[in-house]
């Protein structure tokens, strides 16, 4: 038997896509596909405004390394989304 691998490495994206959202049934949904009950917003997305924090709370830059320097110390953070606050 062979070991089950991600869908990623079995299908192209779009194969997969197609088959998640088309073909197969969720049970969280009814056994519906996503498909049958999607709707696309009426609303435009515009992105995000800056965003304020109240009273103590601060925000940082997150450089490309992924690294916070806070009060002479170097913390990783996360380098999944490089140049963000």
């Amino acid at each position: 038997m062979l070991p089950l691998q991600p869908a990623r490495l079995v299908l192209p994206r779009a194969a997969f896509l197609e088959r998640f959202n088309h073909e197969r049934p969720h049970q969280a949904l009814g056994m519906r596909v996503p498909g049958d009950l999607y709707a696309p917003s009426t609303r435009p997305y515009r992105g995000l405004t800056d965003l304020t924090y109240p009273f103590h709370d601060w925000t940082a830059f997150i450089p490309h390394c992924g690294r916070l320097c806070f009060d002479r110390r170097k913390v990783n953070v996360s380098q999944s989304r490089p140049g963000s606050r």
